[in-house]
């Protein structure tokens, strides 16, 4: 899998998650946590991963989303 994008804000995680399903994008969420209190925001910025293969079409829907990439080195 290959790093589409990080997002730390919860709400905003989940509206990519759901385009993607929408799209489906075959993705996993690395970094997140849930708890008692619900799903919530871990020690790292939650990092969307997709298969490599679908790479493109998963760029599109942050394009389409306008959402820009986040791919830096940074946690």
């Amino acid at each position: 899998m290959q790093l589409l994008t990080k997002i730390d804000h919860p709400v905003l995680l989940q509206v990519v998650c759901d385009a993607l399903d929408d799209q489906n994008v075959k993705y996993r969420v690395d970094g997140s946590f849930s708890t008692a209190m619900g799903p919530g925001i871990g020690l790292f910025t939650p990092r969307v991963m997709v298969e490599a293969r679908q790479l493109e079409l998963a760029e599109q829907v942050l394009i389409d989303l306008e959402i820009e990439r986040d791919t830096s080195s940074h946690v």
